[in-house]
């Protein structure tokens, strides 16, 4: 028995057919079908009851199935792992980022990764963090940079940055003469929101729910210099992280902090749990780690 057998034998057992089996491996039905029964000789058991019109698995078949299926991902990690330490600094890396945490904090940290890693073909794909956690999940991205809350039963969660969200209002509003405010104190006033793509609207969503009112949104954008020009303009108040405003520079707005414990933002780093990590994906997320960790020193010194 050799990996070769047991990658034959997972195709027949997932597609049902040894015709569509032996299309999607490239080779005859007749030589997929002695294969099988190589296996089967060498094992001594039936692995795939052949009487019924659609091969079936048998009780071995369904056991041989599951740990083929583990042994064939080892392998693959094994292969790709080699692989990295033979092309070192090879290969391709796939990261989806939200686009305003893509402007504020990445250009550098990108800038600097093709710097030190060159044979790295680099690809950033801008979305929500909603789509990226889908990206991740099917596999079509390496890494996402997104908003918590995220499942961590389906991926391995790295932290980034924890930082607050806070009021936007316009300088003449009567709210921005406080120093601090608490959630029923925006109770009547118009939210300027995120697109329901980010998960700070469903967060915001949620926060006000547990407060005892639902926010009056009279505009919903994915642009967030535009929700801050909107407020600049006296069209309503935003709910906006902390970090994002050092980025941009709009007058007549006023930033005033929210007593909630629940408006926490945090930027994290997802990979898919069980995924194998490769060589130029740990490389990148520590470049994350120790450049934003530099970053928050020098702002705290």
């Amino acid at each position: 028995m050799d990996i070769r057998h047991l990658t034959y034998f997972v195709h027949v057992a997932k597609e049902k057919s040894f015709t569509m089996a032996s299309q999607k491996l490239h080779i005859s039905q007749p030589a997929l079908s002695k294969m099988i029964k190589s296996l089967e000789d060498e094992l001594g058991v039936t692995l795939l009851d052949r009487s019924v019109k659609v091969p079936t698995l048998t009780d071995a078949g369904e056991n041989l199935l599951e740990q083929a299926q583990r042994i064939l991902v080892a392998f693959d990690a094994l292969s790709k792992s080699i692989s990295d330490t033979v092309n070192l600094k090879k290969g391709h890396l796939s990261v989806g980022i939200p686009p305003v945490i893509g402007t504020v904090f990445f250009p550098k940290i990108i800038a600097d990764f093709r710097k030190y890693f060159p044979g790295v073909k680099f690809s950033m794909i801008e979305d929500g963090a909603r789509k990226i956690q889908e990206k991740v999940s099917e596999e079509l991205i390496d890494i996402g940079v997104v908003i918590t809350p995220v499942n961590s039963s389906h991926f391995n969660i790295c932290s980034v940055i924890q930082d607050q969200i806070v009021l936007l209002a316009h300088k003449d509003h009567p709210l921005a003469s406080k120093k601090k405010v608490t959630m029923l104190d925006l109770k009547d006033e118009p939210f300027i929101m995120t697109a329901e793509d980010f998960m700070l609207h469903h967060l915001i969503l949620k926060v006000c729910k547990n407060a005892g009112f639902e926010p009056k949104i009279d505009l919903i954008t994915s642009q967030w210099d535009f929700i801050q020009e909107m407020v600049s303009l006296k069209q309503g108040i935003s709910l906006l992280p902390r970090p994002i405003l050092e980025k941009f520079n709009i007058p007549n707005i006023k930033i005033i902090p929210i007593e909630s414990s629940e408006l926490k933002w945090e930027i994290v780093i997802i990979t898919k749990k069980g995924r194998y990590i490769s060589y130029a994906m740990k490389e990148f997320i520590n470049m994350v780690q120790t450049t934003i960790n530099q970053k928050n020193k020098t702002g705290n010194t």
